[in-house]
């Protein structure tokens, strides 16, 4: 019978002894069909045969299966399991061999063993016993090589099982929606939180309003990755509130995860004339301002009444100076404005670098205004302007502004993000003027300060193969004895939320780094000797 349900006569068999064959005259298309042969005693059972015509693509571990423990089931790829002898699932070309390869951390690829694919291209393979660790799988039609297209992660755990953790909150309400990272603030009254745990497991979940009791008695069910998700099932009041997670085996339980409840600043304008400040040189390092903090460096800044406008002035009068401002907004926008005046000579302009919501640079641009204008930028499609930097180097008299003005659209620092392969990131942790630049050959130095580093910021601004050959992403960390780096995990995508130190060290002209491997993607990172690392 033909894709389309239609019987089609296929002719006579070729009857040998008591065996028959038949070939069909013509090549069959791709689809399911269906034969049935007829020998005057009636029509036999139907016999399916499903043809592709791209086997290879068919060549998958299509799932794994746990039979160890209290959570059993169905294995997703980057699921979380206790069961030392997962059972590996998948489907290749009928009755061909499939080679089973695998890998661990910094190991290379090898092969397991093998298994023959059945008449209807299903195949099991029971691994044998697998000590606690990240692991990939690959199921490939050669011993020499694996098969990229049908990787396959799996995370095993202790017997103990694995400490449910809180990955990220969502929220869906109001006009700016997505993953929010701990310490957040949200509109979002119901935020859906989310986490990853052993697959297959109940997952206890509690929160509570700063200062009150833990809300007990709300469980989820974990998929067959692992993954899970909560929302509160009453709206949460204004306020701080905090989210824990554990299983039913184990009361150790997940790092708290804080988020703060308030109403949408969406359509909220801030503008600043300076009009109630007081005509004096700024001594503070340090102005807030309606709707944003200014922080200033090199030469003193002043509150002016000169030019007919109380305002800023960035830098003193009457000489070369050079002088920087960072104004740093409450809240993210799309769109901020301001009036501009001073520059005498075009040969020493005013810089004008505008941050996005991530810390990168959106927009650097040259500014020669010298009487008072209008300045106004809008951040490309995606991009919100979270901070400016305006300085002058060698000017005559300095840069004035006034009326500094933008609409609210989000809150800061909320939001959990890709970086964008050789961005700048700002280290958190750093005075606002230092930054982490990660340069095109996968090295970053951290130079004295404390740097969080997470899988992602990795695999986005690394390079495969790099520094050594072994099919990984690597980023290098060079700084000095008691710098110190922390490996996180903060996306939700990812299946793991740990890093593992390798054995000994590598040398890389002359200089020794510690290799640490993050369980379950191919993010590795060289850390140079002396450097202390945390993992969090």
């Amino acid at each position: 019978r033909d894709v389309n349900g239609q019987w089609v006569d296929g002719g006579y068999a070729s009857l040998i002894g008591t065996q028959w064959s038949w070939t069909p005259d013509q090549a069959l298309g791709e689809g399911k069909w269906e034969f049935r042969a007829n020998a005057v005693n009636g029509w036999t059972d139907e016999f399916t045969l499903e043809i592709d015509l791209t086997p290879v693509s068919e060549l998958a571990i299509t799932h794994a299966w746990d039979d160890f423990g209290i959570n059993t089931g169905l294995l997703h790829s980057g699921a979380i399991t206790d069961d030392r002898t997962p059972t590996l699932n998948g489907r290749a070309e009928a009755n061909s061999i499939v080679y089973i390869h695998f890998r661990n951390a910094l190991s290379d690829w090898e092969v397991l063993g093998s298994v023959q694919a059945g008449a209807d291209g299903s195949w099991v393979y029971e691994t044998d016993r697998i000590s606690p660790g990240s692991y990939q799988f690959s199921a490939s039609n050669n011993a020499q090589a694996h098969n990229s297209n049908s990787d396959f992660a799996l995370t095993i755990v202790s017997d103990a099982g694995l400490t449910p953790q809180i990955i990220s909150a969502y929220d869906n309400f109001g006009k700016v929606t997505g993953a929010l990272k701990s310490g957040a603030t949200t509109d979002d009254a119901t935020p859906e939180i989310r986490g990853v745990a052993e697959a297959n497991s109940t997952v206890y979940v509690e929160y509570r309003s700063a200062g009150g009791a833990w809300q007990t008695g709300y469980s989820v069910q974990t998929d067959h990755a692992g993954k899970w998700s909560f929302t509160p099932p009453q709206q949460l009041a204004n306020g701080e509130w905090q989210f824990i997670a554990k299983n039913s085996n184990n009361e150790n339980t997940s790092p708290v995860f804080d988020l703060k409840i308030q109403p949408d600043v969406f359509n909220k304008t801030f503008t600043e004339n300076f009009s109630n400040f007081t005509v004096k040189e700024i001594t503070d390092s340090s102005l807030v301002i309606n709707g944003a903090t200014i922080t200033f460096s090199g030469e003193k800044s002043r509150i002016t009444d000169l030019l007919n406008s109380r305002h800023l002035h960035l830098g003193t009068y009457g000489s070369n100076t050079s002088a920087k401002m960072v104004i740093d907004l409450d809240y993210l926008t799309n769109k901020i404005s301001f009036d501009a005046y001073g520059i005498e000579n075009s040969h020493s302009p005013a810089t004008i670098i505008i941050y996005d919501q991530y810390n990168n640079i959106i927009k650097t641009e040259i500014c020669t205004i010298h009487q008072w204008s209008k300045y106004s930028y809008t951040a490309p499609e995606g991009k919100m302007i979270g901070k400016i930097d305006i300085s002058v180097a060698g000017e005559y008299m300095g840069f004035d502004i006034d009326n500094f003005s933008y609409t609210a659209l989000d809150y800061k620092q909320n939001y959990l993000n890709e970086p964008e392969k050789n961005a700048v990131f700002k280290d958190d942790n750093a005075d606002a003027n230092h930054f982490l630049p990660i340069t095109k050959n996968a090295t970053i130095n951290i130079d004295d300060d404390i740097t969080v580093l997470n899988s992602k910021l990795v695999l986005v601004n690394g390079e495969k193969d790099i520094f050594i050959e072994n099919d990984y992403t690597q980023l290098m960390v060079m700084g000095n004895e008691g710098d110190t780096v922390k490996l996180q995990d903060v996306l939700p995508e990812e299946a793991l939320t740990n890093w593992t130190q390798q054995t000994g060290t590598v040398t890389i002209a002359g200089v020794q780094y510690e290799v640490y491997s993050h369980n379950g993607s191919d993010a590795e990172l060289l850390v140079q000797e002396g450097v202390k690392v945390e993992l969090i």
